[in-house]
């Protein structure tokens, strides 16, 4: 749990020499206003590995593929941080609207029987499916129109970058580790977290404008080459450890 860091773990991080990995500089940030030294934390992001072409992207679930609207999804966690009852709040504004689309939430957890309340107290059974946990979701991620991550906590956002390398536009929320993915207006769209009609306007002019869909995704493929790539990742952790072994070793000469 990364926001588990606690004042045990502080002070143990002080007499030994140890240094923390952060997956963006929100969870830097947190990290620090807990107590743990700045100097003790590296931010390295995730990469994203080369989508593989295997069995798992011929998944076949015929009330997604026969679905002729417009295709939305949600792939994560069902716990309460992500957001999802705003979510399934701005849908339903969404297809009020008279636009011809579908949410697909895959995933699974403790949330799970509210989210289900939720969609039934706002009488859209008919336009959301639950899909259960997927084990590989960029089979969904490429034959969707959008993919949303409407957290209001995240340290950081992975599923963005996935739906990126798979062509998917993606809209979040302008909170934690999901800013240093998305760019606003280049490689998707933010909204403040809970702000039921900003997002709904998010949804429908991301399905809509055949324009920003195509910048964006451009964008996204650019943005994990530059930033999110496995060379950048591994030169980083192996100047992290390289500097832990000539620390171990300067302190050994002394």
């Amino acid at each position: 749990n990364s926001y588990g860091l606690n004042i045990h773990k502080i002070s143990f991080s002080k007499n030994i020499k140890l240094q923390y990995i952060a997956i963006s500089k929100e969870l830097k940030k947190i990290w620090v206003g807990k107590g743990l030294e700045s100097d003790k934390i590296k931010v390295v992001y995730n990469f994203l590995a080369d989508k593989k072409e295997d069995e798992g992207f011929r998944i076949s679930i015929p009330s997604f593929d026969n679905y002729n609207g417009y295709k939305v999804l949600y792939v994560g966690r069902f716990i309460e941080c992500k957001g999802i009852p705003v979510f399934l709040e701005s849908f339903s504004k969404l297809i009020d609207g008279k636009l011809k689309a579908k949410l697909f939430l895959i995933g699974d957890g403790d949330f799970e029987q509210e989210i289900r309340h939720c969609v039934s107290s706002l009488n859209i059974e008919d336009s959301v499916s639950f899909l259960g946990y997927q084990s590989n979701p960029l089979a969904f991620m490429e034959k969707v129109d959008l993919l949303v991550l409407p957290s209001k906590e995240d340290g950081f956002g992975r599923v963005l970058l996935e739906a990126m390398s798979v062509g998917t536009p993606v809209i979040g929320t302008r909170i934690g580790g999901i800013q240093e993915v998305i760019e606003q207006e280049v490689n998707g769209l933010l909204v403040p977290y809970g702000d039921v009609t900003a997002l709904k306007e998010a949804m429908k002019r991301m399905l809509e404008d055949e324009h920003l869909r195509k910048k964006t995704i451009e964008a996204g493929f650019q943005i994990l080459k530059d930033r999110f790539n496995k060379e950048t990742y591994k030169t980083k952790l192996e100047n992290i450890y390289d500097s832990i072994s000539m620390d171990s070793i300067n302190q050994i000469k002394t």
